[in-house]
């Protein structure tokens, strides 16, 4: 029996259904990841056009099918489109990868708000157009943190010993970083590179942060920031069992003009 639901809502993906319709895939602060029919959203006089647009926010009224079913929208109303997505084009790949990976990895019809807050805040501070592959990886931190994934940065994943920045080994099996003996006890420190202290650093900043405004203030060379952005693909790898193409993608594109400095995004 469906019943009608109002949410706060950002679009994620557009899915051709006819020549007047399609589907949306939404996901919603109280409602979680959806699919949604827009019926005549294609109309030139339809009360939908305009009112739904790719990684804005939107104020929604639907009518839910039940767990898993095709639900249909009533009403829609734009509230933040954040325009700055259709001009910088490096924010629009990580805006593209954010939503992919929250498509993929989130179940449907499972509310989740504090994903969604986040997802808000990451897709906010990349309409601003900053620092998008900082943005990236503060996202994917502040998620693994949400899904009780987190790397361990700050302590060795094997002793528990804090360590600093200096001759660390990055083991996505093991959880994060191990220090140098217990890499040498498991007879894995020769096959292993260690992680560069920089980008160390900048993982463990980002890990920190609270907002994404304190993500972009960290300023790293372009080879740690290719350091820390392989490592934590590695890891995210590792726990999801699967390779993320749509983040292949996002850095193939980026190095199309790969800027000499991560610190400042270069358009």
């Amino acid at each position: 029996m469906s019943r009608l639901c109002h949410d706060l809502a950002i679009a994620l993906r557009f899915i051709p259904w006819s020549n007047t319709s399609r589907v949306i895939i939404w996901f919603g602060r109280e409602s979680g990841r959806i699919t949604v029919l827009a019926r005549g959203a294609l109309r030139s006089k339809s009360f939908l056009l305009g009112q739904s647009d790719l990684f804005a926010t939107s104020d929604v009224v639907f009518y839910h099918h039940g767990p898993e079913g095709l639900h249909w929208i009533r009403e829609c109303a734009l509230v933040r489109p954040r325009p700055g997505l259709r001009q910088h084009w490096r924010a629009t790949v990580a805006a593209s990868y954010v939503a992919d990976l929250v498509t993929r990895w989130v179940p449907s019809d499972a509310p989740q708000p504090r994903l969604f807050d986040l997802l808000s805040r990451t897709l906010d501070a990349l309409d601003r157009g900053e620092h998008p592959g900082h943005i990236a990886m503060w996202f994917e931190l502040q998620w693994l943190a949400l899904e009780g994934l987190a790397p361990r940065l700050f302590h060795c994943a094997a002793c528990g010993r804090e360590i600093g920045v200096q001759e660390c080994y990055w083991i996505p099996a093991r959880g994060g970083v191990v220090c140098a003996s217990c890499a040498e006890e498991e007879n894995t420190r020769s096959s292993l590179p260690t992680l560069p202290a920089r980008a160390l650093e900048a993982l463990r900043a980002w890990q920190r942060a609270a907002e994404p405004e304190e993500a972009t203030a960290v300023s790293l060379p372009a080879a740690d920031w290719e350091a820390a952005w392989r490592w934590l693909g590695d890891f995210l790898r590792y726990h999801l069992h699967a390779r993320l193409l749509s983040r292949d993608v996002a850095h193939e594109w980026w190095s199309r003009s790969t800027p000499r400095s991560h610190g400042r995004d270069i358009e």
